[in-house]
């Protein structure tokens, strides 16, 4: 079933793709219909009983292989754990401006994902726990220019990573964040970091580094292996 709001057709509620579970309000969808072919892209409706798709629920699209583009709802404000991980062929996800949460191992082991939001991610506030991890097709530029906390292994292994762009709220970036992003090399707006962890930014390629004065802590071998790195670092916080 087709119906018309304005001037956009929705899908109806004879979707023979999906399984949702409706509330007074909004609907989430579950998961696939059983025998569904669950392959190229995938466009997730707006609506559903002419009710908002707000949410879907962990692991819809974990270890979907043959995936290669998806389409979230405006509505959708988070895309949570596993989400995506191990989806091998995903090259492309369209998300709107009001994700502000990435799970745990989000898109982890996406190992052709090259673009998510057109690099775009602009409203997101915290990354979390491998969110990223092994993703070594991710566009050269990423735009987060609202994030707080960038996890533990966030972009760990995004070897095409080049430059990433993020206002003052950054605060802590997480153990192993950037490790191995051989091609990484241009950072802005660090002046409120306050906690960098161990080998946050092991084997990078920075080449500057304008620190703030309010970080507190850098773990152990944090810069490792950026040969070419100028710092310029206001340390009177420092604690470790």
């Amino acid at each position: 079933l087709l119906y018309y709001d304005s001037e956009i057709y929705y899908i109806g509620y004879d979707d023979p793709l999906f399984d949702y579970n409706e509330f007074d309000d909004r609907v989430e969808i579950t998961g696939f219909k059983e025998g569904s072919k669950i392959t190229g892209k995938i466009e997730i409706p707006e609506y559903i009983e002419r009710k908002p798709v707000t949410s879907l629920t962990n692991l819809i699209f974990t270890n979907q292989v043959a995936i290669t583009e998806v389409v979230l709802p405006n509505l959708v404000n988070e895309i949570r754990d596993s989400y995506f991980e191990n989806c091998t062929s995903l090259e492309k996800v369209t998300i709107s401006e009001n994700i502000e949460n990435i799970g745990k191992n989000a898109f982890k082991g996406c190992i052709r994902l090259s673009s998510i939001g057109e690099g775009d991610l602009s409203s997101v506030k915290t990354i979390g726990e491998k969110a990223f991890s092994g993703c070594a097709s991710l566009s050269s530029t990423i735009d987060l220019n609202a994030v707080e906390v960038i996890g533990e292994e966030a972009f760990s292994g995004c070897s095409n990573l080049r430059v990433l762009n993020y206002t003052s709220k950054l605060k802590v970036i997480g153990k192993r964040a950037f490790y191995n992003c051989s091609d990484f090399n241009t950072l802005y707006s660090f002046e409120n970091v306050e906690s960098i962890g161990d080998e946050a930014f092991y084997n990078c390629d920075l080449y500057s580094l304008n620190s703030g004065s309010k970080i507190k802590t850098i773990g152990a071998k944090a810069f490792y292996h950026n040969r070419g790195l100028f710092v310029n670092a206001h340390l009177s916080s420092l604690e470790s």
